[in-house]
């Protein structure tokens, strides 16, 4: 079998028609924090050009020149991203009998092919985007011999609520009075920073139980309403759900949790946070930037295919959209 024709069921445009049709897969961080999504044709990203500060403007007269932004530095900040890369050896034996198949059961196995490689790629984005909302990207990078160094990306320290004013979780005598004053002194930070009209709300899975537990006690002709709505407590309006999702750290092995159990999360959605894919570093992807890539290499040594998948994922957050409290004491 030539290598031409393995690259034909992997065009960049049957890649993109089967991604569109796989199923969606449930990655809450990305989808409902990164949900917007920008395609750079660039290998670096400049955080000036996808995460402009936005504060409200005053008027001016009719006639008079218009107001100039200006950030008062000359200091420009770029962030390069590395790429998430992957590959898969099909021998010249599974290619064989992939050549006795008609067309229509090859691009079945191409497009099978095509979703396991995207469900591993998408775990590692949904992986980094969730170290993301601590306000740095600290990623392992795999060089060669199997050895490790990290990767970082600081973007600054998001808000963190001092609770000393504030009832911890597990303290005695606590309700969900206790609570709704904890959500209320998140927003206003937030607010603080000019943000907070469409925000999420994510409890580590012991802070989740104290809400459930407080919430069961809580009297119903009481004027705080506390509902259940789908798998989420309405708290007088604030919306909380449990984030007791983990991911593996590719070096240590170990499993970390995208939030904190004694930890609750508030982020403004409208704040800008962003997914950015960057220009691809290759030449039959045209050196553009794609969510995802797979192109096929001829191997001779053992003899196949190598398939190898690429992308370029970067996400970018506004700390200042961001705030963290630590609800319940060791």
């Amino acid at each position: 079998m030539q290598n031409d024709f393995i690259k034909t069921l992997f065009t960049p445009e049957l890649i993109i028609q089967t991604l569109q049709n796989l199923p969606k897969l449930n990655l809450p961080v990305m989808d409902t924090i990164f949900s917007n999504r920008t395609q750079l044709p660039f290998s670096s990203v400049a955080k000036e050009d996808v995460l402009a500060d936005l504060h409200e403007l005053p008027v001016i007269c009719r006639g008079m020149p218009s107001l100039e932004i200006n950030n008062n530095s000359y200091e420009v900040t770029v962030y390069e991203p590395l790429p998430v890369r992957h590959s898969q050896f099909i021998s010249a034996k599974d290619l064989n009998d992939l050549k006795a198949l008609g067309r229509g059961s090859q691009s079945v196995w191409a497009q099978n092919t095509t979703d396991v490689m995207r469900r591993r790629y998408l775990k590692t984005v949904e992986a980094i985007c969730s170290v993301a909302l601590t306000g740095s990207i600290s990623w392992p990078v795999h060089l060669a011999g199997g050895r490790f160094e990290n990767y970082l990306i600081e973007f600054g320290t998001p808000l963190q609520l001092d609770m000393s004013g504030l009832k911890l979780w597990n303290a005695s005598g606590v309700t969900i009075t206790d609570i709704f004053n904890t959500f209320k002194a998140m927003r206003k930070m937030l607010r603080n920073e000019g943000y907070g009209a469409d925000i999420e709300l994510w409890a580590g899975e012991d802070a989740f139980e104290k809400v459930v537990a407080l919430a069961q006690v809580h009297p119903e002709k009481s004027s705080l309403k506390v509902t259940v709505e789908s798998d989420k407590l309405n708290i007088a309006g604030f919306l909380v759900s449990e984030r007791s999702e983990t991911y593996r750290n590719p070096h240590t092995e170990q499993m970390v949790p995208v939030i904190r159990s004694d930890e609750v999360i508030m982020i403004a959605k409208d704040a800008g946070h962003r997914l950015v894919y960057c220009a691809v570093d290759d030449l039959e992807a045209n050196l553009r930037a794609m969510p995802f890539f797979i192109k096929p290499v001829k191997s001779d040594d053992p003899s196949g295919i190598k398939l190898i998948s690429e992308g370029k994922p970067f996400p970018v957050v506004n700390v200042k959209g961001i705030c963290h409290a630590t609800v319940i004491n060791a």
